[in-house]
């Protein structure tokens, strides 16, 4: 196993921020073990965590999206994904302005990109106040405690709703490790959204939800097609993803 080094330690309000490296990959935690997120800084587009290449799965569903917002920037790994892939105009919510600092010092965070517009406020309140709208929303929102309790707040999911263009899905990452609060939050979002989807990442205690205004399900042929497209472009095992969307997700997924 590779040893990690710590390269950077502080605290802020709200917790401790650290940042690990060992021989390839680059690591920030919030004092636990727990990788918020990662990157190669040599390669700051590649996706090194299986959640967060999952989270990549409306991809499947929506062609070529122009507008992209991101709830909790971590490190800006999917941030920088988007930014090296596609044109869109990638809109980024952090509530710690220390986590921006540091991904900016440390994760190569673009300081001035014409792509990127970048907030530093509690998600809610930018949902609330912000009238701009999105093809896919990225909720990656976690403390040292887990999920954030933001997610558990009723008024979460119908702002974020709102949020979304017609044709527009929301990809959620929660932890099923915490079963009480993933169930408390699925139901939110069911509440909210008529049409969901889950997508348990193998071997792991994340659960990726994505949820839309409309049934965004596809025929399982073009699904298919979609995702052998995607993984030759992206390098991503997208074929796997839509293995496990069709597997846990039987009963809304066309046939034919």
């Amino acid at each position: 196993m590779q040893k990690r080094k710590l390269i950077y330690s502080s605290t802020d309000i709200y917790g401790v921020i650290e940042v690990y490296q060992d021989t390839l990959l680059r690591s920030l935690h919030f004092g636990t073990p727990a990788r918020q997120s990662a990157m190669y800084p040599e390669r700051p587009h590649i996706l090194p965590l299986s959640y967060s290449r999952f989270m990549l799965a409306p991809l499947l569903f929506i062609d070529n999206p122009k507008k992209i917002l991101i709830l909790g920037l971590g490190a800006g790994s999917l941030l920088q994904h988007f930014l090296y892939h596609s044109d869109a105009t990638i809109d980024t919510v952090e509530l710690r302005q220390a986590v921006v600092e540091v991904a900016t010092e440390y994760f190569h965070l673009p300081v001035d990109d014409e792509q990127h517009n970048s907030y530093v406020m509690p998600a809610l309140d930018f949902l609330q106040r912000n009238g701009n709208q999105y093809e896919i929303c990225l909720v990656d929102i976690y403390n040292d405690q887990g999920i954030d309790e933001t997610l558990l707040d009723g008024t979460f999911f119908d702002s974020l709703k709102t949020k979304l263009t017609n044709n527009g899905i929301c990809c959620i990452n929660l932890w099923s490790s915490h079963p009480k609060r993933y169930l408390q939050i699925c139901e939110l979002i069911n509440l909210a959204f008529p049409h969901m989807m889950i997508l348990p990442v193998p071997r792991k205690g994340n659960v990726i939800i994505m949820a839309a205004q409309y049934n965004f399900m596809l025929h399982e042929k073009l699904l298919r097609h979609k995702a052998e497209q995607l993984e030759s472009d992206l390098n991503i095992e997208f074929v796997a993803i839509l293995e496990h969307i069709l597997t846990n997700n039987k009963d809304i997924i066309p046939q034919t």
